[in-house]
């Protein structure tokens, strides 16, 4: 199970490989976040193992692409005398970031079990992805 998002991030930078250079980044990015988020809330509510470890291949997939992109656009956008402090505080989320995510799954699960945490997750990261899309798509 936990090689499952491996193999997906290894074939996801593959398809990032062979796309090339793809008008509107920021349109992929919100696409894979949404595809990301509704693979996360499968994997919640599946109760087949196969069904689970497609789920898990696909949102490592997902968040290969999605990375990739949401860094591309980062760089592309960042004046070159800004880069510098930008990557380090990109460094900054990606170090710290899934600690409090994690920190914050934990206290949901609490409340509503482990399903309803990823199911609420998956939801507000669609959520948030839509009401992002129209400011981010054209990037």
């Amino acid at each position: 199970m936990l090689g499952a998002p491996a193999v997906g991030a290894l074939v996801g930078s593959g398809v990032v490989i062979f796309m090339g250079n793809p008008k509107h980044k920021g349109g992929l990015v919100l696409l894979t976040t949404v595809l990301y988020c509704v693979c996360l809330m499968l994997f919640a509510l599946s109760r087949s193992l196969a069904l689970s470890l497609a789920a898990a291949f696909l949102l490592g997939a997902f968040d290969s692409v999605g990375e990739t992109f949401r860094m591309t656009v980062t760089l592309l956008k960042t004046p070159d005398s800004l880069r510098g402090r930008v990557q380090s505080l990109i460094l900054l989320f990606v170090m710290g970031g899934p600690l409090l995510g994690q920190a914050q799954r934990g206290a949901t699960a609490a409340v509503l079990d482990v399903t309803g945490a990823l199911v609420l997750g998956g939801a507000i990261g669609i959520a948030a992805s839509l009401v992002l899309a129209r400011r981010i798509y054209f990037l």
